[in-house]
């Protein structure tokens, strides 16, 4: 699917480029503005925090203004979809521009995710109470919602975000010589999985 398809009859005074970013944090962007990819992943990392202390049924958008751009972004079960705006650009004609490319996302065919099965989870849970004792339960599903991992299938991109914070967070209770090791025993399990 190429964003471009989708927003290219419309007409949006102000507008820079639209975005999708998936549950697992892939950026698609414009070509002609894929250089952004990245700072837009970045900041819908903050739109993800806002979301989770507001409640996503209360929002219906998230709107960023700066002084050079605008960012308008909504979460939906696929992801995190937004605009990136001139400052002076409408928000009326932005939301239903959004609202379409939401429409055109959710009807396209989901690409088939790879993933591990949804027992990997408590294998790791286990060599996490292993190392962080008391703080596994808590850490454990701090990290599985700040990564968002799918529990029933878990892809790669999601397990391998999620072991990184495991061993950020367990480097700050445990220290970081013992949440690498945690991690290396981690990834060994991970390893038995044709993946």
């Amino acid at each position: 699917m190429r964003l471009e398809s989708i927003i290219s009859k419309k007409t949006l005074p102000g507008l820079i480029t639209g975005f999708f970013v998936d549950r697992v944090g892939a950026c698609l962007v414009e070509e002609s503005h894929g250089n952004l990819a990245t700072k837009i992943s970045q900041v819908t990392s903050l739109v993800n925090q806002v979301y989770e202390t507001v409640g996503d049924r209360e929002l219906k958008g998230v709107f960023i203004k700066g002084e050079k751009c605008s960012l308008y972004a909504t979460i939906f079960e696929k992801g995190i979809c937004g605009l990136l705006l001139e400052p002076q650009a409408g928000l009326e004609k932005a939301e239903s521009l959004l609202s379409e490319m939401i429409q055109s996302i959710t009807e396209a065919p989901l690409k088939a995710v790879v993933g591990y099965p949804k027992e990997v989870l408590t294998e790791i849970e286990k060599m996490a109470k292993e190392f962080l004792k008391d703080f596994a339960e808590t850490v454990f599903m701090v990290q599985m919602k700040q990564c968002q991992v799918d529990k029933e299938n878990p892809p790669k991109e999601q397990i391998e975000k999620f072991v990184l914070g495991l061993e950020k967070a367990g480097g700050m209770i445990i220290g970081p010589s013992l949440a690498k090791e945690m991690v290396e025993k981690i990834r060994k399990e991970l390893g038995k999985y044709k993946i």
